[in-house]
């Protein structure tokens, strides 16, 4: 967000707990090389159907994201239709004007 970066991930199924923390896992790899300071990624989340923490294969997903990276990570939910308060409506709002 400091950055003004977007990644954009496509897939050609239904969005998915697997096809997210791979997503994240590709941008890392692809990245990390130019964030050598960072041992913590603070990640947002809507509370999604594929995100939520009750999530048990999403949590796995992402615990086992943490070790195999040596990773610490923040899940950081946003409220209940509270849309206004994330960054990434401000991308679809910008590409729906292009």
């Amino acid at each position: 967000m400091q950055t003004d970066e977007l990644a954009i991930y496509l897939g050609q199924s239904a969005e998915t707990t697997d096809f997210i923390v791979d997503c994240l896992d590709h941008w890392w790899a692809d990245n990390q090389a130019d964030y050598p300071e960072i041992h913590t990624l603070a990640i947002n989340l809507d509370g999604g159907g594929a995100t939520r923490s009750d999530r048990t294969q999403f949590i796995k997903r992402m615990v086992s994201l943490s070790r195999d990276r040596g990773l610490t990570l923040e899940l950081i939910y946003y409220p209940l239709y509270h849309s206004k308060y994330n960054p990434i409506e401000r991308c679809w709002a910008a590409l729906e004007q292009v």
